[in-house]
């Protein structure tokens, strides 16, 4: 196991991670959904997450610890609309494109002003957020790359350039080094228009989302 491996379940794990990402280091992390690499929103942070995964034109997903988290980033009348939404799928594997609000800094969003916004289904994330604020968070992997299943299938470059990894296992068990991860991405929602567009079907159920939502979803032709 390498030096900077580490368990979500070690106690001074979150701490670490923490301070780590307070410094502007990068972790690749086991989640809720695939492997992932945080970093901290700003432009530092999206600036060394660009360079690891050699993608440079649109802004990542940003995780928060709660819901209520979401009002200084997110337009009022998107938080309207996605609202019976977050009440039954948030935490939990589903990812919200939404209107963001005109303060937002240039860096978190995307040039037609959107955001994209997650709450994990992952307690010791979930910690690590509220010690940090919100984080980017990306798939462990180069643009050009399949997604990972384990860490050591994560890209060497990748790897050389997290500051810390934190997997699942006891290293008494097993290493994390071959771990499995949960290969399922999230659903990905845009809630920018009046009707609801999938981007992506992913680890939550499409079907149950639209039964909350009350009414159907656009589907991608």
């Amino acid at each position: 196991m390498q030096s900077n491996s580490l368990s979500w379940y070690d106690k001074n794990t979150v701490q670490k991670a923490c301070k780590v990402i307070n410094q502007n280091g990068v972790v690749l992390s086991t989640t809720d959904t695939v492997l992932g690499l945080l970093a901290t929103t700003s432009v530092e942070g999206r600036k060394v997450i660009d360079n690891m995964k050699r993608r440079y034109e649109k802004p990542y997903l940003i995780l928060v610890d709660s819901a209520k988290k979401i009002n200084s980033l997110v337009d009022v009348q998107s938080m309207f609309h996605i609202e019976k939404l977050i009440a039954h799928c948030w935490p939990g594997p589903v990812t919200l494109i939404v209107n963001a609000r005109k303060d937002v800094p240039a860096y978190m969003k995307s040039n037609q002003n959107t955001i994209a916004l997650r709450v994990p289904d992952h307690k010791q994330l979930c910690e690590l957020l509220l010690c940090t604020g919100p984080l980017f968070s990306t798939s462990a992997n180069k643009a050009d790359q399949p997604v990972p299943d384990t860490i050591k299938e994560v890209d060497s470059e990748i790897l050389a350039a997290c500051a810390l990894i934190i997997g699942c296992a006891s290293s008494s068990v097993k290493t994390l080094n071959d771990e499995a991860i949960q290969s399922v991405s999230s659903t990905i929602l845009d809630c920018t228009t009046k009707n609801i567009r999938i981007v992506r079907e992913g680890a939550y159920c499409i079907n149950k989302l639209e039964t909350f939502y009350g009414k159907p979803f656009v589907r991608r032709v």
